[in-house]
């Protein structure tokens, strides 16, 4: 399994942000910039993304005290990871409602008509 790409957009106080893991160099790779930039935000997408939609974290984000859904600070945020495994490649997407604090999340083979996998929640549910 291999992650290939992680976006977030929506979260926090910072724009859209994306990482495309395939485009970097080999070898070492260090993320760097002032305290509160994002980099451990964008970091953690790669969890939240992933395991917040196959249920396994009720914090997504698990180094912060609070849930995913009271962190989105607009209607559409959004966490996205793209994985390939043996037998293709996958999206993960959670949707955040930042007024409503509704989330749902998808995950689908790139390239498929069809959805693999959906969750629901709502805002009652400590997500």
């Amino acid at each position: 399994m291999r992650l290939d790409r992680i976006e977030q957009d929506g979260f926090f106080h910072f724009g859209p942000r994306a990482l495309d893991i395939n485009s970097l160099p080999p070898g070492i790779i260090a993320v760097v910039g002032r305290n509160g930039d994002g980099k451990t935000s964008l970091l953690e997408t790669a969890i939240a993304g992933t395991y917040y939609v196959i249920g396994e974290l009720s914090q997504a984000f698990p180094i912060r005290p609070v849930p995913l859904a009271s962190m989105a600070t607009t209607r559409d945020a959004h966490l996205t990871t793209e994985w390939t495994l043996a037998d293709g490649k996958y999206r993960c997407r959670v949707n955040v409602d930042g007024d409503t604090r509704d989330v749902d999340a998808v995950i689908h083979e790139v390239g498929a008509l069809a959805l693999t996998y959906t969750v629901r929640r709502g805002c009652d549910d400590g997500f």
